[in-house]
């Protein structure tokens, strides 16, 4: 019986080298309450790399081995619309553009939009569709000058049937009853039951110094670095991505 055992000893139980891999196991992850609590155990020897496949983030795990310990973020907190200075825009009769495309119920039938960017141009498209009579206000020459010419080509008559455009202007202030515009003739008020503003986004810094101070590494991407379209935040998504 001794042998027998003996001899499947050797050729079952486990080697010299697995022995030690099963100790280095249960010392590296020694955390037990990381994998009760799901937490991840902080103390200062995590600071520690130790060879062994031990991730940063594993429940037990009080060291990390060196490719664990090179933690990486992707701060991607989007943006916020711009909310220009403009006297009367805090009026209840004033909606910001993301409000206004999911309830296009709170509008009125005659609709002043605010900034004939992309999102001020689709959105006039969407309103004139919900039977709603649609003026774009922009400041530049022309509207959707942001937008990619082949997207633009499509966008253009769509819009210029749906709404009045009214470019080279500026908005004076918002009255209850329409909005004050400012051209080469002078003022002129445009009557309105609502006013959307889509005068554009600004990058959203409030969380992404406090997310990037907990990691070695970080990468700020998306419209929270640079305001953008949906193709360019994909794009640097993607390539970030492929760098870590």
């Amino acid at each position: 019986m001794g042998k027998r055992l003996s001899a499947w000893w050797a050729a079952y139980g486990p080697t010299k080298r697995r022995l030690i891999q099963v100790y280095a196991a249960l010392l590296y992850n020694a955390h037990a309450k990381g994998f009760i609590q799901g937490d991840i155990y902080t103390g200062s020897i995590k600071n520690l790399c130790v060879p062994g496949l031990n991730c940063y983030s594993c429940p037990g795990a009080i060291g990390a081995c060196p490719l664990g310990a090179l933690q990486n973020a992707l701060a991607a907190t989007g943006s916020r619309p711009f909310v220009p200075p403009i006297p009367g825009l805090d009026s209840p009769n004033v909606v910001m553009a993301v409000d206004a495309e999911l309830h296009p119920e709170k509008l009125g039938k005659r609709v002043v939009i605010i900034g004939g960017g992309l999102v001020g141009a689709e959105l006039a498209v969407s309103l004139a569709a919900e039977g709603h009579g649609c003026t774009v206000v922009e400041m530049r020459s022309a509207v959707a000058m942001d937008v990619s010419p082949f997207y633009r080509g499509g966008l253009m008559p769509q819009l210029e049937k749906a709404a009045t455009l009214r470019t080279g202007a500026a908005v004076c202030r918002v009255e209850q009853d329409g909005v004050v515009i400012r051209t080469e003739s002078g003022e002129e008020k445009l009557p309105a039951d609502s006013v959307v503003c889509a005068a554009g986004f600004r990058p959203d810094y409030g969380q992404v110094d406090v997310l990037c101070a907990q990691v070695a590494e970080s990468y700020v991407i998306g419209d929270c670095q640079r305001v953008g379209q949906i193709y360019q935040a994909m794009n640097q998504g993607y390539f970030t991505a492929r760098r870590i």
